[in-house]
């Protein structure tokens, strides 16, 4: 069973642990492999521009936040399927406003994700003149990234 938490060899996978809370190895909730999966499932992966003829790969782009309300949700989903309530001795848990609070803690991931400022720009090509414009503009951005 594989546990990484790591910023130098893993920053991703690290980051998602860390705005989850799994950062200790020993009784760890996700696998690396669990966490990957959700990394790639709210990855740009897919994500394709056409320009007639040639395709420009946009460079990968990873939402940690986003992976880590993913797992969140999930994780309180898997608790709302348990007893609503647990007592142990004099002990009682409440299992349900534990879910409430993950699904609140996954939202507020999502809104901060969303209100980040990133943007997205898309250009559009009228003619064989803007085309031409729009072909070397690319061009030059990818010499300086």
């Amino acid at each position: 069973m594989a546990f990484t938490y790591d910023f130098t060899g893993s920053p991703n996978l690290s980051m998602v642990r860390l705005l989850v809370g799994d950062t200790v190895e020993a009784g760890h909730i996700w696998e690396d492999a669990e966490i990957n999966a959700v990394i790639q499932m709210e990855s740009s992966q897919g994500l394709y521009v056409g320009l007639t003829g040639y395709t420009v790969v946009p460079p990968q782009v990873y939402s940690t936040r986003r992976a880590a309300a993913a797992l969140l949700d999930s994780l309180a989903g898997n608790q709302a399927r348990l007893v609503t309530s647990l007592e142990v001795l004099d002990i009682k848990l409440n299992l349900k406003d534990g879910s409430k609070a993950l699904r609140d803690q996954a939202e507020s991931l999502r809104t901060t994700e969303a209100e980040s400022g990133a943007f997205a720009m898309a250009e559009m090509v009228q003619d064989s003149f803007t085309l031409r414009q729009r072909f070397w503009s690319q061009i030059a951005r990818q010499a300086t990234a």
